[in-house]
């Protein structure tokens, strides 16, 4: 260690003695002289890998994809030119949709070979473009169209509640404006929103605003990110009717006689709707074509027709009624 410390030393006072440190100035700024000297001489040679960037894509399109984001250029110039390519990414390649034409699925291709003039032009003069990689460039578009697509609400409410949902949840809009590439706006029909969970409410209307659960997919833009949901809500209160059972189609040389030929009905209906329900359009009946008689057989089955508007739920006091056959 002392040894150690001792040509430490030295070497400290030699660096600060007499004109030491002129002479280790002269020593750096000679070695600066030398590189730039080499670096200014043509003939290096060195592989460079620049990005590429597509220019001037038509507004009614889309860049879907390019086969390759950066060109491997092997280059011959200068060792400043070649430093500067190398280390600074100091230009980037730039390819012109102008000069080319599409195929009919909107893709265009280059042969890096038949554009090497173009690739030098872009490049400082003092360089040449030894070799390209890869030899072709794919670019992919896709056109850009708009489509009005139907916004459904998601609404989750407690059953056992004191209310029910009165009618369908309602969106404003109802319809969001999608605008993006043709497959992948022609690939929604329906917008979701976000699940609302209404619990057990106490009043008959509420409102929320929602989120819209959109597609993961950025070359998509939605004219609304949110839409305002409106649920009616409604008590319910139940009724009980007798209804007389139909016969249909009834062969003429029988008189058939049913037992009970009413049914009670017990339906359930929206507090406000009560007085909008007409009892006279419940249809009970028996089809004789699809039940037909026989003498082993005591009853029929009564089948119910359409529910008068309003109507939410409903119940028979019984599915079958007896009956007798008279030949007349």
């Amino acid at each position: 260690m002392e040894v150690t410390r001792v040509l430490a030393q030295r070497f400290v006072n030699w660096i600060f003695q007499g004109n030491t440190r002129v002479k280790i100035l002269f020593l750096l700024l000679s070695g600066f002289l030398w590189l730039l000297i080499k670096l200014s001489k043509p003939g290096y040679e060195s592989e460079v890998k620049l990005p590429l960037v597509i220019q001037n894509i038509p507004e009614d399109q889309t860049l879907v994809s390019t086969s390759h984001d950066k060109l491997s250029l092997r280059l011959r110039s200068n060792g400043f030119n070649l430093l500067k390519y190398s280390f600074w990414r100091y230009n980037e390649i730039k390819l012109d949709l102008r000069e080319m034409a599409p195929d009919s699925a909107l893709t265009y291709q280059w042969s890096t070979a038949e554009i090497t003039q173009e690739l030098t032009d872009q490049l400082n003069k003092q360089v040449t473009i030894l070799s390209i990689q890869p030899d072709t460039i794919a670019v992919a578009l896709n056109r850009m169209i708009s489509r009005s697509i139907p916004v459904k609400p998601q609404v989750k409410w407690d059953p056992t509640g004191s209310r029910v949902l009165y009618e369908a949840p309602r969106c404003a809009p109802a319809e969001v404006k999608v605008t993006g590439p043709q497959q992948q706006v022609e690939a929604i029909d329906t917008l979701y929103t976000e699940t609302w969970p209404l619990g057990a409410p106490e009043k008959d209307r509420i409102q929320r605003r929602l989120n819209l659960a959109l597609p993961d997919q950025e070359a998509l833009k939605f004219s609304q990110q949110q839409v305002q949901v409106t649920a009616k809500m409604a008590r319910l209160t139940e009724k009980t009717v007798a209804v007389p059972v139909e016969l249909r189609n009834q062969p003429s040389d029988l008189d058939i006689e049913l037992f009970p030929s009413q049914i009670e009905v017990t339906y359930q209906v929206a507090l406000r709707d009560y007085n909008r329900v007409n009892v006279k359009r419940f249809e009970l009946y028996i089809d004789l074509k699809e039940d037909s008689l026989n003498s082993d057989k005591r009853f029929l089955s009564v089948k119910v027709g359409p529910l008068p508007p309003a109507v939410r739920n409903y119940r028979l006091a019984r599915k079958r009624v007896e009956y007798i056959a008279k030949a007349l």
